[in-house]
């Protein structure tokens, strides 16, 4: 495996971000209904997979019709994007596109020079980071 070769400290560190980092997607982001679900795999992908890409994972609903994706990121609403400036939690990097921060489930508001661009939404006080 990769990860042998990396110093223990590493891979615990990164072990307890990856493990915070689903956390807070499973708890904030993933509890959506099946039409605010954006594909974020491929029909299939297994669950390691789907959540190693920062995606949710929910195959309990088994519809063919209406195609309800497994591998999602949540789609938030226009409420959910009117967060603060001083309030907004990076959810990208410098000069990232819209399209690149929506595929992550994140908001993206370039109309205000100098603040984050691309942000977690806002959500349920529960689900905000301290």
């Amino acid at each position: 495996h990769p990860w042998e070769y990396l110093p223990y400290g590493s891979w615990a560190t990164n072990r307890l971000k990856l493990m915070a980092e689903l956390r807070f997607l499973s708890v904030c982001n993933c509890n959506v209904p099946p039409n605010r679900r954006r594909e974020c795999g491929y029909s299939g992908i297994p669950r390691f997979t789907c959540l190693r890409r920062g995606c949710c994972f929910n195959n309990s609903i088994r519809n063919t019709i209406c195609q309800v994706p497994s591998c999602f990121v949540n789609i938030p609403s226009t409420q959910q994007c009117a967060v603060q400036p001083k309030a907004r939690v990076n959810c990208g990097y410098p000069y990232i596109s819209a399209q690149t921060c929506h595929s992550r489930g994140c908001c993206f508001d370039s109309s205000i020079p100098g603040v984050i661009w691309c942000f977690f939404p806002g959500s349920d006080s529960a689900c905000r980071y301290c």
